[in-house]
């Protein structure tokens, strides 16, 4: 992963949490505060628990975790989990240890603005919804194993979940071995990652990634 910290820094340095943290509704004012001329072009998106900057033409994304929300109420409410990015490099490095690693994007903190933790994760490529030209992320002998798997049975779990076929296949590349490919989604569901779907899974140099990971643990 190829960054550039004193960008970060351009980026997130008029970056201030308020009294109470930094919340989905303090997101417009900061992106608002961020000198367009002093950053390369980007883009953004929030989560229920992180603000993510995507720079255009760059292969890392910046990722600002949220310390709560305000509830229909309009009351603060901090997070039981303090820094959901925090916790996916525990996951990540937890994955890692098992053997798992290159199936989970790193993700780690680069630098402190206010005394608000900054991250950086590498830029990777969601799942398309039609994945024809992402089949080719993946082997033909790995895509026959997993069809074959399926058809019988073994696979319903994974396939349940609506992971798509030549994602598990790449996966399967990843691993080598189709043991290793049922041991990494035991390892899925015995740590409860399961809150996957199409803009959280997908590739980094063409083999299968889980991007986000950290889920959601509040009441």
């Amino acid at each position: 992963m190829f960054y550039d910290i004193d960008e970060i820094v351009e980026f997130v340095k008029t970056f201030h949490p308020t009294e109470d943290g930094f919340t989905e509704e303090d997101v417009d004012d900061f992106i608002s505060s961020i000198d367009i001329n002093k950053v390369p072009l980007f883009d953004y998106d929030t989560g229920a628990t992180k603000l993510v900057i995507i720079p255009i033409e760059r292969d890392y994304v910046i990722k600002i975790p949220f310390s709560g929300f305000y509830g229909d109420d309009d009351e603060y409410y901090s997070f039981e989990e303090e820094d959901y990015c925090s916790l996916e490099t525990e996951i990540y490095e937890e994955a890692a240890a098992n053997g798992f690693g290159d199936l989970f994007l790193p993700i780690k903190q680069v630098v402190m603005i206010a005394g608000y933790p900054i991250y950086v994760q590498p830029q990777a490529e969601t799942l398309d919804v039609d994945d024809r030209e992402q089949k080719r992320y993946s082997s033909k002998d790995s895509r026959d194993i997993v069809i074959n798997e399926y058809r019988d049975g073994n696979l319903a779990m994974m396939m349940g979940r609506k992971f798509p076929l030549s994602w598990v296949a790449s996966c399967l590349d990843v691993l080598e071995k189709y043991e290793r490919l049922v041991e990494f989604f035991d390892y899925l569901e015995k740590n409860c990652i399961w809150d996957l779907h199409f803009n959280n899974i997908g590739y980094v140099e063409e083999h299968a990634v889980i991007i986000d990971y950290g889920g959601y643990n509040e009441p």
